[in-house]
């Protein structure tokens, strides 16, 4: 009722007060440090981490971490114990492998190995296959690789021209010597009697080969790629791309051999720690040797004799 006849007019009909009164940007909340990991090698020195998740989200311009960044991923050192000296058997030099483990063994076969190369490649790999043989749950498979000889089949092998269909084979020089199988001898057998595809290098193409092959792979193993190169790819672009789509699904060995090799790229690609996941072969015959093969063994398997 408004006042009338002089009456006094009414108090204050409405109130303000202030609210929501905290910034708009908040950080993300993470949760505690998780339990510590198994150790990430069965021997040459590994590491065991833990991490913590993102349990609220950040808003507007709050920070938040990514799962690589060291507020979110810790590491410790573990199995400091050379590969070498981790054998049971002192009538052996290599290390077997008893782990499950499904395991792409991605072999560079490109021109600039040599013939002395190419020989000792092979003969790492046939060493390598004998290895898992004392596993009954290790599945083994081999990949040489090597590329195209003309633009023409460049632009099949890339995808870019599906006129046609590509022969992988014939036309990338993608050749499998055995698909993931618990018959190493025939894998071996195959190894052995592997020839020298000698052409160009499309690393790229048989890394997306190896990510193909572990669709076959069993949901309880551990997914391996051992990939032995020496030479640059035919494409940094296409091959980084390659490496980090196969990095999701399994884990991936580097073995960059000689000084020719790409170790700048593969230091880029590969995950961290990175001196679980880069093995370094000085020259070819560094990667026949026991020392190398062992370390390779005793980064794909955590249990080893």
């Amino acid at each position: 009722m408004e006042p009338v006849n002089g009456g006094s007019a009414c108090e204050q009909t409405s109130e303000t007060q202030g609210c929501n009164i905290g910034s708009c940007d908040v950080d993300c909340v993470l949760s505690g440090w998780s339990a510590w990991s198994v150790c990430s090698k069965a021997c040459g020195g590994g590491v065991q981490s833990r991490s913590k998740t993102v349990e609220s989200p950040a808003y507007g311009m709050g920070r938040c971490w990514e799962a690589s960044d060291d507020e979110r991923l810790d590491h410790k050192d573990c199995d400091p114990l050379s590969c070498d000296q981790a054998i049971t058997d002192p009538t052996r030099e290599l290390l077997q492998c008893h782990s499950k483990v499904d395991v792409v063994i991605v072999v560079d076969g490109s021109g600039s190995l040599g013939w002395y190369g190419w020989r000792m490649s092979k003969y790492a790999t046939e060493k390598l296959v004998d290895q898992f043989s004392a596993s009954s749950d290790a599945e083994i498979a081999v990949l040489v690789y090597g590329g195209p000889h003309s633009m023409a089949e460049y632009l099949k092998c890339a995808g870019l021209d599906k006129s046609t269909a590509v022969n992988m084979e014939t036309e990338c020089r993608m050749i499998w010597k055995g698909h993931l199988t618990d018959d190493i001898a025939t894998v071996k057998a195959n190894v052995a009697a592997m020839e020298w595809p000698r052409s160009t290098t499309m690393t790229s193409l048989a890394l997306s080969e190896a990510e193909r092959e572990l669709f076959k792979g069993r949901d309880d193993a551990e997914s391996v790629v051992i990939l032995i190169t020496d030479g640059w790819p035919m494409s940094r672009t296409r091959t980084n791309v390659a490496a980090a789509k196969l990095q999701q699904v399994a884990k991936v060995l580097y073995v960059p051999v000689g000084y020719s090799a790409p170790r700048d790229l593969i230091e880029q690609m590969a995950s961290k720690p990175k001196s679980d996941h880069i093995i370094q072969a000085n020259t070819l015959w560094e990667l026949s040797q026991p020392h190398t093969l062992n370390n390779i063994i005793g980064s794909t398997c955590l249990s080893v004799s």
